[in-house]
C-alpha cells in the first residue's frame, strides 16, 4: 500500500501580503467560484444546458486587532491598488514558536505548497467588543489568475 502522506493541520495555512503574513489570525478562508452562461439546445429537452465562462477566487480572514497590522490594510485600502497575496503553508515549523511568543518575527510562506495571485481588499470591518478582545475581519477580491507555485 505504500506509506501514507503526512496530514498537514490546518493551522499552517497562512496568507502573506507583500511577503509577509498578516499576524495574529484566528481563521482564514478560500472561496473559488464559477459563473455559468446558458447553453441550451433543442436537442437538451426540458433541461437547461450551462458551461462555465468565468472563474472568480476571494479570501477572507479574522485577525486579532493589533493596530500596525490594520494600519497596513487601511493604507493598501486607501490606495485602490491590487495586492500580491500567497495562501499557503508558512515554513517554519509550529514547535519552533510562534510571532506571539517573540520567536519568530513574521512567517514566511513554505516554497513547496502555496497559491498566489493579484487581489484588492473589498472590506475591513473591525468588531471591538465591550470587554473582550478588538478584532478586525478583511475580505481580498481576485483579480485576474489564482496559480499554484511551482518550484
Amino acid at each position: 500500500m505504500g506509506t501514507p502522506k503526512k496530514k498537514e493541520q490546518g493551522e499552517a495555512i497562512m496568507i502573506f501580503v507583500g511577503g509577509k503574513s498578516i499576524a495574529y489570525a484566528t481563521s482564514h478562508s478560500l472561496s473559488l467560484g464559477s459563473s455559468t452562461v446558458e447553453s441550451s439546445t433543442k436537442d437538451s429537452g426540458p433541461y437547461e444546458g450551462a458551461e462555465v465562462n468565468k472563474l472568480s477566487w476571494e479570501i477572507s480572514a479574522d485577525h486579532l486587532f493589533v493596530i500596525e497590522e490594520f494600519d497596513s490594510l487601511v493604507a493598501q485600502w486607501k490606495s485602490k491598488q491590487a495586492v500580491t497575496l500567497v495562501w499557503g503553508k508558512r515554513a517554519e515549523d509550529p514547535e519552533q514558536g510562534c510571532p506571539a511568543d517573540g520567536d519568530i518575527a513574521n512567517w514566511t510562506p513554505a516554497a513547496d505548497w502555496q497559491y498566489t495571485g493579484k487581489a484588492y481588499i473589498t472590506s475591513l470591518n473591525v468588531n471591538a467588543p465591550n470587554g473582550d478582545k478588538a478584532s478586525y475581519s478583511v475580505t481580498f477580491k481576485g483579480d485576474g489568475d489564482f496559480k499554484k507555485v511551482t518550484v
